[in-house]
């Protein structure tokens, strides 16, 4: 898997034109991609550039760039690699969607008590941050 960052210029008839792309090489994970997107926006504004994300497996994926972005913000949540033994993400469809994802406890529910009563979405499309203010606040205390 591997990110392509596509930057687009406008034109004097307001489109866009493929202005460059990043290399399989340069954004491989989600905190590489969102470190190269900081420098890309801030050196490419809009309106007279466009920025777009793919993400690549087998298909290229559109992504949201302000979600990604929130990687390099430690206040936006705790990320999974960052997790003490026995804890694990668990986020629905909602929860991925909004960024909201919990912490769960092996053999447990969410730190927050939301009932895990779906599919596990946050864990199938391998979500980094969690995300629950309430979660993060109990997790945080202990």
């Amino acid at each position: 898997m591997y990110y392509e960052i596509n930057v687009a210029q406008r034109n004097k008839n307001g489109d866009y034109n493929y202005f460059f792309a990043t290399t399989k090489r340069l954004a491989w994970d989600k905190r590489s991609v969102a470190t190269l997107l900081k420098a890309l926006v801030a050196a490419f504004p809009k309106p007279e550039y466009e920025i777009s994300v793919t993400r690549w497996e087998e298909q290229g994926y559109g992504e949201d760039i302000q979600k990604l972005l929130a990687y390099l913000n430690p206040e936006s949540g705790i990320s999974v690699s960052n997790l003490k033994p026995g804890f694990y993400i668990f986020g629905n469809r909602g929860n991925v969607s909004s960024n909201n994802c919990h912490i769960a406890k092996s053999g447990a529910s969410t730190l927050c008590g939301t009932p895990m009563l779906s599919f596990n979405h946050a864990k199938a499309q391998d979500i980094d941050v969690i995300g629950c203010p309430k979660c993060i606040e109990k997790y945080k205390k202990g």
